[in-house]
């Protein structure tokens, strides 16, 4: 019991510290814009903390505090824990056509090749040029769900699989978690197929800092989602308009590896 106490003391310690910090950014939002953004940045900062709430008997390490920006979007908000990662805890609802349930996760802050900087909590240097496959066939991918499963020669698949940061375990993402990342200027997502009807490039949170785009095919970002109408295509998201679309599995992209079931 004191221990628990001694949490939730904490929590509103650092709840009205957190209040009086300036720089926390925000996404338009009913309830979280204007003069409500401190709301979400304490909420965010609760969320962050609600894992350390618990029994005091649990042996499993608790997550580490998320205390950096905040953005707020319809399908969830985006934490960043400052690490080199970026927590993001969703909501249950149908956005970009597709139907989404709660769920925590967490996103690599830099393109996998890029360097996190900690003095400056932003990305650098050259994202590394991947292939989904060496083969534009389905012998890297499940044949049911045509998501990657470790066979086959895929570079994206490896990249993810051997990266390290914050003591995760990291995988691809799929094309749904990724365009969890997409902005566009009216806050919505764009179905599959369409890009932002509006957007600032890159189209992607501020977030995730230095975001290669500007070339089509070598800078779109893999997901490891297989395409269900070619198996000779992958799909991915090109973030200079946040359009996702789909492209040889033999061309090179880059990939920002997620962390979270």
């Amino acid at each position: 019991m004191k221990n628990t106490l001694g949490k939730k003391n904490i929590l509103l310690f650092l709840g009205i510290f957190f209040f009086f910090l300036p720089g926390c950014q925000e996404k338009a939002d009913s309830g979280c814009n204007g003069e409500n953004s401190n709301k979400c940045a304490m909420l965010a900062l609760a969320n962050s903390f609600s894992t350390q709430l618990g029994s005091s008997s649990s042996s499993t390490p608790a997550e580490p505090l998320c205390l950096g920006s905040v953005m707020v979007y319809n399908w969830g908000t985006f934490t960043d824990c400052q690490n080199g990662t970026v927590k993001f805890v969703g909501v249950d609802g149908t956005f970009g056509g597709y139907t989404y349930t709660a769920k925590t996760l967490y996103f690599a802050k830099c393109t996998f090749g890029q360097t996190y900087d900690s003095s400056g909590n932003t990305c650098t240097g050259t994202a590394t040029s991947v292939k989904f496959c060496s083969t534009a066939d389905e012998s890297c991918v499940d044949p049911t769900t045509k998501i990657l499963n470790g066979f086959g020669t895929s570079e994206v698949y490896s990249a993810c699989k051997g990266f390290s940061l914050a003591g995760k375990t990291w995988r691809v993402p799929t094309i749904y978690e990724l365009k969890l990342l997409i902005n566009c200027n009216n806050n919505s997502m764009p179905n599959n197929g369409a890009a932002c009807a509006s957007y600032t490039s890159p189209a992607i949170s501020s977030l995730f800092p230095n975001t290669p785009y500007l070339n089509y095919f070598s800078e779109a970002t893999w997901s490891s989602t297989g395409d269900s109408n070619s198996t000779a295509q992958a799909r991915y998201i090109y973030f200079l308009s946040g359009f996702p679309d789909v492209s040889n599995k033999t061309n090179s992209g880059t990939v920002r590896c997620i962390s979270g079931e």
